[in-house]
């Protein structure tokens, strides 16, 4: 609305796509980053819960090699407990799906759905690409159309590529950043074409935020500067003074718009394929930040997401085609490599 200083009106206008969709909790969005805090209160109730495990008795019920998988894995201490040891995660989480309509905190761009939390970074907010791979495979095995990964690296693995390719053939979208450097190469793996939906960030003017990576990869843009969101609280002071929501800048941010708006498109229309559902976000996208005299460089694709338009418009697939390239894969790294939250 222009409130801090900014444009009016340059939002994902959230609040008219929800007169016609709210989210389902059919729908499963994978977050892969720091974990997540399963006990928030304004998360809780849309934290994913493994149907086939029974919490508690050291079995691996549902026999997905596993034991006590409840709300997801901690695949950077190979434990069953994914809890937010940063607080990354769960900023992220609170984007995408919040609880809505609840009278505390905050509205997800989903009111209602289910978020598996899948832990790869530590506390320090770094983990391995293996832990990453592993990760994405999980969270795929176990029912998860959308995965935020808002995390990333310079270097390229041949190994996370061929993870990703298995997550999209089985049907899974994956949102990745673009990257936090402000320069012209976007991070892996949101270079992945064709596997990824990379995500670049916009402030409050709708231009790009001055820290956000863009290049050719990149497939839409969405606010990444000051998000309010929720977060965890990690020592006495902050739990004593509420501190369980907070802003934070970045393209991991603008990753987490997206993936929730898959999610709320995927809601309203579950027959979609992964194309479809990335057409439907990418083409209904509002196309301000695309002008064809900028170098492919600078633009952030096809624009700034609209949920009203990606639930209400058919896609116009055909403006902006010229725009897609193909990403470079040389110096490729072993699966030992680490990646980064951004």
């Amino acid at each position: 609305t222009g409130q801090t200083g900014g444009v009016p009106d340059v939002d994902i206008d959230a609040p008219e796509a929800w007169n016609t969709e709210t989210g389902d909790s059919s729908v499963v969005v994978g977050v892969v980053d720091t974990g997540i805090d399963y006990n928030h209160e304004d998360l809780a109730e849309n934290i994913w819960t493994n149907p086939g495990e029974i919490p508690g008795n050291g079995i691996d019920d549902d026999n997905n090699g596993y034991v006590d998988d409840i709300h997801g894995w901690d695949f950077a201490y190979d434990d069953n407990d994914p809890m937010d040891g940063h607080g990354h995660g769960t900023h992220v989480a609170g984007t995408i799906g919040a609880v809505g309509d609840n009278g505390i905190g905050i509205a997800g761009v989903n009111w209602d759905v289910q978020i598996m939390a899948l832990k790869f970074l530590g506390a320090d907010g770094s983990g391995t690409t293996s832990d990453a791979i592993e990760a994405i495979r999980y969270a795929v095995d176990n029912g998860a159309r959308i995965l935020n990964m808002s995390f990333g690296g310079t270097s390229a693995s041949q190994t996370l590529e061929a993870a990703m390719q298995y997550a999209w053939d089985a049907g899974a979208v994956m949102v990745c950043a673009a990257g936090n450097d402000g320069t012209h190469q976007v991070h892996y793996p949101g270079a992945y074409d064709p596997y990824c939906v990379a995500v670049a960030a916009t402030d409050h003017d709708d231009v790009r935020a001055g820290f956000s990576n863009v290049g050719p990869e990149v497939d839409l843009a969405a606010p990444g500067v000051a998000v309010f969101s929720a977060t965890r609280y990690l020592n006495e002071w902050q739990e004593t003074h509420r501190f369980i929501y907070g802003t934070a800048n970045g393209t991991s941010a603008s990753t987490a718009y997206v993936s929730g708006l898959a999610a709320l498109v995927l809601s309203q229309d579950p027959s979609l394929t992964s194309d479809e559902l990335v057409d439907r976000i990418k083409f209904t996208a509002d196309p301000v930040l695309t002008d064809p005299a900028l170098g492919e460089d600078e633009r952030l694709g096809t624009g700034r997401i609209n949920a009203l338009r990606a639930l209400t418009e058919p896609p116009a697939c055909v403006l902006l085609v010229d725009a897609v390239t193909v990403a470079d894969a040389d110096g490729r790294l072993s699966p030992g490599e680490t990646a980064d939250l951004l």
